[in-house]
């Protein structure tokens, strides 16, 4: 079954309403989801046959293809140490660390759902003018300028440069809501406020800027924003005040199957499809956590920006003047481009199995009763096999 709002004038439809459509876009989602397809795979050399099931988001292929990115992230940070003991007598209240973590919200009377989602894609994006906004900050904080140094362990009259990771989650309600990791070039002074339950930063020097940079961002000065210090990899949930690794909180949606009982799982999976939003790792935010990338995860960050480039170009097809544009020679070069990466990857990757085509199965049994089938057949082919190599030894034995 296809995605219902793949159809480009239901997604109109609904974009374009004044009450979006989210009961109705979730229910879409989890219909789409649950409905498990499989690519039939067939090994060249001992030809035998599996079914992989292919990744969708939020299925169990796409939760494990995505543990197995972010597993290098995750080690890295817990790995590394971000905060070290102040100088401070009041060592066990006080701290400096190079981790931040931030809350960002709109507020739901000022903004309606779909600009707020819309409002998070693209270059010119909220979250992007923010970035820029904190680049400002941080790199002002030089030696000298002492409404930022005070609270700043300075080793250099170097700017203060950042990275950061981004996470888009839904709230129950469907509106966004993103969870930003900053990591500076230098320490910040940090101290745990016991009525939180958390590590904050300095209010009046760090906290209220960032907090009205936010707020500018997507202007609207009641727009939320929370900002809590990342110490021992870790940060205090908001509603529960229970402290939690801060990979975990960030990714607990990624990296599970979508939980269909659980509305803001659901919301996430759901709106971030509708709305084509993905959280991606930047390369100096992996760089800063020591994170390298091999030549196959290259090739595949790659990959996915051709094949989205592909289908950008290909939605402007029908657009008045396209012929005439220089878009037919870009999309031809964009194709063969798409066929070199996938070729260097299945090398890389040193596949040995191909697809051959695509099966759905209607229940549990027909499932098994395919599999049990495959099995048999694979049985027959293991034995040709087999036999194969023997009789090319025994050949060679000979000679």
């Amino acid at each position: 079954m296809s995605w219902k709002y793949s159809d480009p004038n239901e997604w109109e439809k609904a974009i374009t309403s004044e009450v979006f459509p989210l009961e109705d876009v979730a229910a879409a989602y989890i219909e789409w989801e649950k409905e498990d397809i499989y690519s039939i795979l067939e090994n060249k050399e001992t030809r035998e046959i599996i079914p992989a099931l292919q990744v969708k988001r939020g299925n169990r292929a796409y939760s494990k293809k995505q543990r197995r990115k972010i597993l290098p992230v995750t080690r890295a940070m817990y790995e590394r140490k971000f905060d070290t003991a102040s100088k401070d007598a009041r060592q066990y209240t006080s701290r400096y660390t190079r981790a931040i973590f931030l809350t960002l919200e709109y507020n739901p009377h000022e903004i309606s759902l779909q600009d707020a989602w819309l409002s998070l894609k693209g270059k010119g994006s909220d979250l992007n003018l923010f970035k820029a906004k904190l680049n400002r900050f941080f790199s002002s904080s030089v030696k000298g300028n002492r409404s930022k140094t005070r609270y700043m362990y300075r080793r250099s009259n170097n700017p203060v440069t950042y990275s950061s990771h981004a996470r888009k989650e839904a709230h129950e309600s469907g509106y966004p809501h993103v969870h930003m990791i900053l990591i500076l070039s230098e320490p910040v002074y940090t101290y745990y406020h016991k009525k939180s339950q958390s590590w904050r930063l300095p209010y009046e020097d760090v906290v209220l800027p960032i907090k009205q940079m936010w707020a500018e961002s997507v202007g609207c000065q009641s727009a939320y924003c929370d900002v809590q210090a990342i110490v021992d990899a870790s940060i205090t949930e908001k509603d529960t005040g229970v402290k939690r690794s801060v990979m975990s909180y960030v990714l607990k949606y990624v990296t599970k199957d979508v939980d269909a009982s659980n509305p803001k799982s659901v919301n996430t999976h759901a709106l971030q499809k509708f709305f084509g939003v993905r959280d991606i790792f930047s390369s100096k935010f992996l760089s800063d956590l020591d994170v390298i990338l091999n030549r196959r995860d290259k090739t595949e960050i790659e990959l996915k920006r051709t094949i989205k480039e592909i289908k950008r170009i290909e939605k402007l097809k029908d657009h008045f003047g396209y012929l005439t544009s220089d878009l037919p020679e870009k999309l031809t070069a964009l194709y063969e481009r798409k066929a070199e990466l996938q070729e260097e990857l299945r090398r890389l990757k040193n596949i040995k199995w191909y697809y051959i085509g695509t099966r759905k199965f209607a229940s549990i049994q027909e499932y098994a009763e395919f599999y049990m089938r495959i099995e048999k057949y694979n049985m027959q082919q293991l034995e040709v096999y087999r036999n194969n190599i023997m009789s090319d030894s025994h050949g060679l034995a000979l000679v």
